[in-house]
Parts: structure tokens; C-alpha cells; sequence
């Protein structure tokens, strides 16, 4: 879980993008409206993976730290080992804390929006995004989201994904395509995977944040905060 430079660049580059949309929003909503939240909830997470890696300049990437913490001089196989199985931990609980995140202020975003859609709250989260962006005339964006869910998803199978119908899935978003193999763990969690659908997200975010229907409304409670 070396740092890679480039990676920390790119998510500074991420919390300056939403610090400015943040900015925006407040200026145009009370501080205590949903809608800066999906700036201030989501990308205190990303700063958090940020100071995650930051932190290992110091300690996982550090010789030093190795020798004081084990009394050795050198790094055995299970060290390495270790590390790369906290690298994909880390990836995949980003991931998921930030969409899960993302999930729950669209549910209480849809009661606003379509208070009659899903009012025992039960629906899942396909039904909720496909019916939040189409209302917003939006739905260009749900195969992002449903990357991005599948993804998410195999959080309930330690990375493997396991599809309903046994079979295996193929997803386009852009240029880029992502494969989803019955039975087999995900490898969509690449550096530039995670920049990339950041990203998008963020984008998505703005537009629908943006969009006149939700612009009307003149307060959105951040309800069960």
C-alpha cells in the first residue's frame, strides 16, 4: 500500500472539485438542506482515504517504522501480503462507504422529489435511482450507477460477484467497459478505476443537484442525520 503520488494528486484534486461545488450549494441553500450534504457527507470520505495514505509515507512505506514495530530488519512475505490485502480492503470500503453514503441521501431525497413512490421506505436501490434520474430527465446516467451498484454489492460476498441469474454481465459507461464474471472477484478496483467513477459520480451529483425540478424546491430536511 506504497502511496503513489499521482493517486494523492488526484484525489486533492477530487476535494478541490467538491469544496467549490460545496461552496455553491451553501450559497444557494440552507446549510442545513440535503443537498450541500452530498458534498460535505461524501467527500469527508474521501478525505479520510486521502489521510489514510498520507498516513502510510510514514509507517507502511517507512523501513524504519517495519523495524521498530517488528524488531526486524527486513520484511517477510506475510508483511508484504498483509499489505496488499489492506490495499484491497481499503479500495473496496471506500468504495462502498461513499455509495452507500450517496444511496441513503437519495432515499431521502425521493421522498421529497416523489413523495408517493416509496413511502414505506422498503424499495431497493435500483428502483430508487432509475426512478430519481428519470424524473429528472436524467437517465443517461443510470448505467453508471449500476457500475457502480454491482460494485458496491459485492461488499456481501467478499469482492466476488454473484449474479442472480448465473450469468456473467457486461457494463459500458463512456469508453470504458467492466466486466462482471459470475462466481469470480471484481478486479474494477484500479487506481484510475476509482478517479474515474468518482468522478462521474460528482458529476451526476451536480446535474441532478442542479436540475430545475429539485432547484424549485426551496428546502430538502436532511431527515435521520
Amino acid at each position: 500500500m506504497h502511496p503513489d503520488h499521482k493517486f494523492l494528486h488526484e484525489l486533492q484534486e477530487i476535494l478541490t472539485r467538491v469544496q467549490k461545488e460545496y461552496d455553491l450549494s451553501i450559497s444557494k441553500f440552507d446549510q442545513l438542506d440535503i443537498r450541500p450534504y452530498f458534498y460535505t457527507a461524501t467527500g469527508n470520505i474521501v478525505y479520510s482515504y486521502l489521510l489514510l495514505f498520507l498516513s502510510a509515507d510514514t509507517t507502511l512505506a517507512n523501513k524504519e517504522w517495519w523495524a521498530k514495530i517488528t524488531a526486524r530488519n527486513e520484511m517477510m512475505e506475510k508483511d508484504h501480503q498483509a499489505i496488499k490485502n489492506l490495499s484491497g480492503m481499503t479500495k473496496h470500503s471506500f468504495f462502498v462507504y461513499f455509495f452507500s453514503t450517496i444511496e441513503m441521501l437519495h432515499r431521502k431525497t425521493i421522498n421529497i422529489l416523489s413523495p408517493e413512490f416509496d413511502k414505506k421506505g422498503i424499495k431497493p436501490y435500483k428502483q430508487i435511482y432509475d426512478h430519481y434520474l428519470t424524473t429528472l430527465s436524467l437517465q443517461e446516467y443510470i448505467p453508471l450507477y449500476d457500475i457502480v451498484r454491482l460494485i458496491r454489492n459485492t461488499i456481501h460476498s467478499n469482492g466476488v460477484y454473484i449474479s442472480k441469474d448465473g450469468t456473467d454481465k457486461i457494463c459500458s459507461w463512456k469508453t470504458s467497459t467492466f466486466a462482471f464474471k459470475h462466481l469470480q472477484s471484481i478486479d474494477l478496483l484500479s487506481v484510475e478505476n476509482i478517479i474515474f467513477l468518482t468522478h462521474e459520480i460528482y458529476d451526476s451529483i451536480e446535474e441532478t443537484l442542479n436540475n430545475p425540478c429539485l432547484q424549485k424546491i426551496k428546502y430538502i430536511e436532511n431527515k435521520y442525520n
